[in-house]
């Protein structure tokens, strides 16, 4: 999502404790200009004095003093360490103070009850001739609660490995010490020889950094090897072998600027898989035109780990894996486990890559639960993890990132950033929090990579992402869920009986809790998160589940039904995050009322059946996570022969090119597709639901050369959309007796009639699905 802050201010080592905003007297100050400080009397956080198990009612008003110099190099004036000041500046001051609570975690997003302070102008060019001045400013302290802090892990089990110099392997130590330190977890790391560049006075000998490691209670092991980085980082895994202990059961790949915010959430990570088997847990690339042009490869920069069993099978096989491909190291690791193993990648979603360029702000600053691990921090961007951590030393590891919200709009990221957007209080009041602001360049834009799509698999069958994904998203539908539950096996055997049973099972044990529901049709929901939940695994994105369309007008059951989905997905995997869950709803006035208050609490919604600008607006409007354009009406996948020559190209880019024009966070996920020219054609949508037979047809087709027509639905001018960016969908999305005449009229009323035809295709398959939960 692309938002527009007026103001943002870096914070870069302390957010609870002494936080000082400044702003330049040039006005707001932009994402070139970071400006927020901390404590002069810091380097690193000091304990505030309020942790003694008080907490405030009412914001406590008081003074602190603010110390600047004149800068030497002429730049102008200094704070706290930082050049570059005017001789006028925007000053605020709060002191929050933090509170340890009983729980081991916060929710993503606090409201606190107060405004950001009101900032006093401070004039540094006052007193010339006295290099270092202080100046008192009004302070407002506030407490908050935050998750108790956690006693140190022990993480023996774990031997972290990599490949890099000497040096930088010095300049990670800061940042490896925030979650190593301590912990009994090893470092094994392959460098090349000492002084193998040539003389460097600054290069510190292996002794020396083992040394320095040990200090901070990390215990290292280094291997000096010739040869390239990827020869190296290859040759661990001739290495690792002999440095595995009894107690060892995970060996992690890493790069030195690899940042995990907790041990705890690593062991957490990996206490979910049995590590006596063979296991490859990581993530790849989020940059979606890397997956196309590379394929799937764990990334090591996200950090990877591999069971020992797994290590065993693959290792002392460098020269074969070297030999695979003449590639990047990670890569060549995958495509060595993908030979010489039957072991596939379990996708973990809290390690992140970031293959971003330029200022990653929209990442570490969105409202999403807390990563696991980060990267790139000190080379594709600048973002110090070390300082931007040190706030833990005063409310724990849970509370980096936090995410506060002041009552006047003011958004703390804790430990990174203060920002302010510029939208009025009502835009504000409609944004999702989970969006997140484009504030990064993507590398290739240049070459236009914008035409890429993100791929989502439309099926309940774990087949098909198992041979195909991992893929984004996952959409259903009951004609989706039913077809899969009645499929039979070779000897003409029901290949999910036993699931449909649990259900039924499941939906009989909760008819207290859900006493005016029919069991079946609980049961037919149990089915589908079942259903999905096997799936989960090979996507990095959303599960979708739609919802029973014989509610599709009516806001309230909706809304009910939507939230016993969520409900069943917790209590069935309660280790899954449910903030993943995204709920199909038909794209009916109802329909999407319902969305708007779902959004609102939180749950993702896709409006799906959707035919024309009329639905688009409405879910725009309401805050829809998604739309599912049908570029076909759905009886083309039920009535043999039958095809609709009136497909929903043209208004699927409207919508997409709407959603731009007015700075929309909804994405367009078309569906409904018969073809594999009908996929390429829409190249360039944000995401693209395919259907496993055409997954298939597309694995089978090469990308180049591809002759037929590729994005001309998003690449082509469009004069005549002047209309549909005019302020007439403005006014008819608030009147439901507007909006349903306008929808009516559409198309010469073809859109109300498609989705007439869906919702009574999908009724029919509801039935079918409680008939399978009476049997």
């Amino acid at each position: 999502m692309a938002r527009n802050p007026i103001s943002r201010a870096l914070v870069t080592a302390l957010t609870l404790g002494s936080l000082h905003l400044l702003v330049n007297h040039i006005g707001y100050f932009h994402r070139s200009h970071p400006a927020a400080f901390v404590d002069p009397e810091i380097g690193w956080p000091r304990k505030p004095a309020a942790l003694t198990g008080e907490k405030a009612t009412k914001p406590v008003e008081s003074s602190v003093q603010i110390e600047w110099e004149t800068a030497r190099d002429g730049s102008g004036y200094k704070l706290f360490g930082i050049s570059g000041f005017q001789s006028t500046v925007d000053v605020a001051s709060i002191n929050i103070k933090a509170n340890p609570s009983s729980k081991e975690s916060r929710p993503v997003l606090e409201n606190l009850s107060i405004e950001f302070p009101t900032f006093s102008k401070l004039q540094l060019g006052s007193k010339a001739h006295d290099p270092v001045r202080r100046i008192e400013v009004p302070e407002t302290s506030v407490t908050v609660e935050v998750a108790q802090t956690l006693a140190t892990p022990n993480a023996a089990e774990i031997i972290f490995s990599g490949a890099t110099t000497l040096r930088r392997l010095t300049e990670s130590l800061d940042a490896f010490k925030h979650w190593a330190a301590g912990t009994g977890a090893r470092f094994v790391i392959v460098v090349e020889p000492y002084g193998a560049n040539g003389e460097d006075p600054g290069e510190p000998s292996g002794d020396e950094i083992i040394r320095a490691y040990a200090k901070e209670g990390i215990e290292l092991d280094i291997v000096e090897a010739g040869g390239d980085w990827t020869g190296r980082y290859v040759s661990l895994l001739d290495i690792l072998p002999s440095y595995i202990r009894p107690d060892t059961q995970w060996i992690g790949f890493i790069d030195d600027d690899t940042f995990f915010f907790s041990m705890h959430s690593v062991l957490h990570m990996l206490h979910k898989y049995d590590a006596s088997e063979a296991q490859w847990v990581g993530t790849h690339s989020e940059y979606t035109p890397w997956l196309w042009g590379g394929g799937i490869n764990c990334v090591g920069g996200a950090g990877f780990f591999l069971s020992t069993p797994l290590l065993k099978q693959i290792g002392g096989k460098s020269k074969d894996c070297l030999a695979l491909a003449n590639t990047h190291g990670d890569k060549a690791l995958s495509l060595c486990i993908y030979k010489y193993t039957t072991t596939k990648l379990s996708v973990e979603h809290g390690l992140y890559q970031l293959e971003m360029f330029g200022d990653p702000s929209g990442f570490y600053e969105a409202v999403r639960p807390q990563p696991i691990s980060t990267h790139h921090w000190k080379s594709w961007h600048q973002k110090d993890m070390a300082k931007i951590s040190a706030v833990s030393r005063v409310c724990g590891d849970a509370c980096i990132l936090q995410s506060y919200r002041f009552a006047d709009g003011w958004l703390m990221t804790n430990g990174y950033s203060i920002v302010k957007y510029s939208y009025s209080d009502k835009e504000l009041a409609s944004q999702n929090d989970f969006d997140m602001e484009h504030s990064w360049d993507n590398p290739g834009e240049e070459d236009g990579e914008e035409s890429w799509s993100a791929v989502d698999c439309d099926t309940l069958d774990l087949e098909v992402p198992s041979k195909l994904g991992p893929f984004v998203d996952c959409t259903s539908n009951q004609a989706i869920a039913y077809h899969e539950l009645i499929r039979v096996d070779g000897e003409g055997k029901q290949v999910h009986a036993q699931l449909i049973q649990d259900a039924i099972a499941f939906a009989a044990a909760k008819k207290q809790v859900y006493p005016e529901l029919d069991a079946a049709e609980l049961a037919v929901e149990v089915m589908m998160v079942k259903l999905a939940l096997r799936i989960v695994p090979h996507l990095t994105g959303y599960s979708h589940i739609q919802t029973n369309p014989k509610y599709s007008y009516s806001k309230q059951k909706t809304i009910e039904n939507a939230q016993r989905i969520v409900a069943v997905f917790k209590e069935l995997d309660p280790t899954y995050d449910t903030n993943r869950v995204c709920i199909k709803i038909p794209a009916t006035w109802e329909g999407m009322q319902a969305c708007r208050e779902l959004e609102r609490q939180g749950i993702a919604t896709l409006a799906t059946t959707m035919f024309c600008m009329e639905q688009a607006a409405l879910a725009s409007h309401v805050g829809c996570t998604y739309i599912a354009p049908y570029i076909n009406e759905l009886r083309v996948h039920f009535d043999s022969g039958y095809v609709d020559k009136n497909k929903a190209f043209d208004f699927c880019g409207s919508a997409q090119r709407y959603y731009e024009k007015v700075g929309s966070g909804t994405r367009v996920l078309p569906a409904s597709l018969t073809s594999v020219q009908e996929v390429m054609r829409l190249a360039g949508a944000h995401h693209i639901t395919v259907a496993p037979p055409l997954l298939t047809k597309l694995a089978e087709t090469p990308a180049n050369p591809w002759e037929g027509d590729t994005g001309s639905v998003f690449s082509r001018d469009h004069g005549a959309d002047e209309e549909v960016f005019g302020d007439y969908y403005s006014r008819i999305v608030e009147d439901e007796g507007a909006w349903q005449l306008a929808f009516t009229r559409s198309l010469g009323g073809r859109a109300e009639g498609k989705i007439v035809q869906a919702i009574n295709i999908f009724c029919e398959k509801q039935e079918g699905l409680e008939g399978l939960a009476r049997r």
